[in-house]
């Protein structure tokens, strides 16, 4: 009976210790997913937060002016492409070759006004995957947004029917991209004097303490 007992005491011990060593092994294995949890969590912080700095900075919306004055110059080659072409009817009939060349120019100027948009359209998705929700509750970056994204659709829908080179569609596509031209030269210096004031009240701060 004493052997029993000191058997059934042992085996009540070897459970309680295993129970213990499987609880421990469960509380080790929650710290390390919170562990990784949070580190993750401050890394997407990190990321976000250096996105916030450079999408913020001066240099940044110099560079997206300078993207800007590259439309503005792709679309009135264009636009000059298409006065020559639509006024030249007896060109036509003459020299078929001046007019395929015409045709390539406008084709490659309309191409790299449209690398130009997709940089504009990775910009928008950059800007609202690091600001969240508060992209949402900024009037520029929404306003910003639907232009691009309209201007971008327009694009591939002329690019992909050239019928629209002759219609009276051609005029809303230009009016439009105008529009988010100059609304783009207005933002970004906008985004450039905000900056400005920021720097000279930060450095106000800076003296005074």
């Amino acid at each position: 009976m004493l052997v029993e007992s000191y058997s059934i005491i042992g085996k009540i011990s070897v459970m309680e210790s295993q129970s213990k060593l499987s609880d421990d092994l469960n509380n080790q294995r929650k710290e390390i997913r919170l562990h990784r949890r949070r580190k993750k969590k401050n890394s997407s912080k990190n990321l976000r937060h250096r996105l916030m700095i450079i999408l913020e900075s001066k240099f940044f919306h110099q560079t997206l002016l300078i993207l800007i004055a590259m439309e503005l110059i792709f679309l009135s080659s264009e636009m000059l492409i298409d006065l020559l072409m639509m006024n030249s009817d007896q060109v036509h009939q003459k020299n078929f070759e001046r007019i395929e060349n015409f045709h390539r120019m406008t084709k490659t100027l309309q191409y790299c006004s449209l690398t130009i948009q997709i940089m504009f359209l990775i910009e928008i998705i950059i800007k609202m995957l690091t600001y969240g929700a508060n992209f949402c509750r900024k009037l520029f970056e929404v306003l910003d947004a639907i232009i691009v994204l309209i201007s971008f659709f327009l694009s591939i829908i002329f690019l992909r029917h050239q019928w629209l080179h002759f219609t009276q569609a051609i005029v809303l596509i230009r009016i439009w991209t105008v529009i988010k031209i100059f609304y783009g030269f207005y933002e970004a210096e906008y985004e450039i004097e905000n900056i400005d004031e920021l720097l000279v009240s930060e450095t106000q701060i800076k003296s005074q303490s």
